[in-house]
């Protein structure tokens, strides 16, 4: 029988049982339908929120009025938990069969469980995750919606952060271009902590946002309590501009605009710029100049040896490997940049074969990272 209590979303209470509220019972399905969508509770308190989904109303007899707020993700937990939407009721520790209907079958209700027990897992690494995403809370895209840290697991568990737009999580996102939607996290952390390092210099300022632009980043930094000259703290700012920034004061804040771009590769965003100190290894790239090498051993070619020698040396079969086979006479210097992941994103293999190589080192230089190349 219903001992009392709060009555859960979908029912109301009659005597000792409950019945069915059909429309708020289509919320609950709906709820556990989504959940099991989205593989997220965040995200679907964000897509309930944006609904405008809400608890319950409850109005007493004193006026006194309870529920109608938002469902949060401690009242998610609760509702996805729940075994009264399987027709039981939980008594202390016990879970006993109940004499009211069931609202949701019991193939979803395990799914789900399955599903919140395997984020359970996951969260045990959350404080680290936390730890991990030094701009949660502070990052916003372009429609000035939230970016929250997210992850995947890639092949061998290697584990890839990113951070990832609320609207793009929730479904929302409309079609509209290259909006930026979602952006590698550690790449992002390391290049924003790298500009407020060198531009808050002696000053004190903290980071308050980070706004992310298709063609560049703003940075909110707040002065610290005890600054009185605002303007004196943006002059010193701005005296540790690099080429492409630009600063001015905001509501007695420094706002920070950077020309830093978001870079679009297969579908997916990164960041680069001149102030961009990470490293993306293009593992095709380097592939090739692996291969470059082993055919240049297998043909004795060699960057030292003569052009009498070279011209002597046999050449590879297709033509394939015959352009390939460049890539072992690039400068030392540009071999090392794509084998560390220091080269512009526009540098890959298929454009470095398209195009010609010079032959010169001091010539390759000036070619390799210009716009030749794309």
């Amino acid at each position: 029988m219903w001992m009392g209590g709060g009555v859960p979303l979908g029912y109301e209470a009659t005597g000792r049982t409950l019945k069915i509220n059909e429309a708020e019972a289509e919320t609950v399905r709906y709820i556990f339908r989504r959940y099991l969508e989205l593989k997220s509770v965040h995200a679907l308190v964000a897509e309930l929120k944006a609904k405008g989904i809400r608890s319950r109303l409850t109005t007493f007899s004193t006026g006194r009025k309870r529920g109608g707020a938002i469902i949060d993700r401690g009242s998610a937990y609760k509702l996805l938990a729940n075994p009264a939407y399987l027709g039981k009721v939980r008594h202390k520790d016990e879970v006993y069969e109940g004499l009211h209907p069931a609202i949701v079958d019991q193939d979803t209700f395990d799914a789900v469980q399955q599903m919140l027990e395997a984020n359970r897992v996951t969260r045990t690494t959350g404080s680290a995750r936390r730890t991990e995403s030094a701009l949660m809370g502070k990052l916003f895209d372009e429609a000035g919606e939230p970016m929250t840290p997210t992850f995947s697991v890639g092949r061998g568990g290697k584990r890839y952060r990113y951070y990832v737009s609320t609207a793009a999580l929730t479904g929302t996102a409309r079609a509209t271009g290259e909006k930026v939607t979602r952006l590698p996290g550690p790449q992002l952390d390391t290049m924003v902590a790298t500009m407020i390092s060198r531009l808050s210099g002696d000053d004190g300022l903290t980071l308050e946002r980070v706004g992310i632009r298709s063609r560049g980043l703003e940075l909110l930094l707040a002065c610290p309590d005890r600054a009185s000259d605002v303007t004196g703290i943006l002059n010193s700012v701005t005296a540790r501009l690099q080429s492409g920034e630009r600063a001015w004061i905001s509501d007695d804040q420094i706002c920070v605009a950077t020309s830093t771009r978001v870079a679009f590769r297969g579908g997916r965003a990164s960041i680069e710029g001149a102030f961009d100190p990470s490293r993306r290894v293009n593992g095709k790239l380097v592939t090739g100049l692996r291969r470059a090498h082993a055919l240049a051993r297998k043909a004795n070619f060699s960057p030292l040896a003569t052009t009498a020698q070279n011209i002597r040396s046999p050449s590879p079969g297709g033509s394939y490997d015959n352009r390939l086979l460049r890539l072992a006479f690039l400068a030392p210097d540009l071999q090392q940049q794509i084998l560390d992941g220091d080269q512009p994103a526009v540098v890959n293999l298929e454009r470095i074969l398209a195009d010609e190589i010079p032959l010169l080192w001091s010539a390759q230089r000036s070619w390799a990272w210009t716009s030749q190349i794309g």
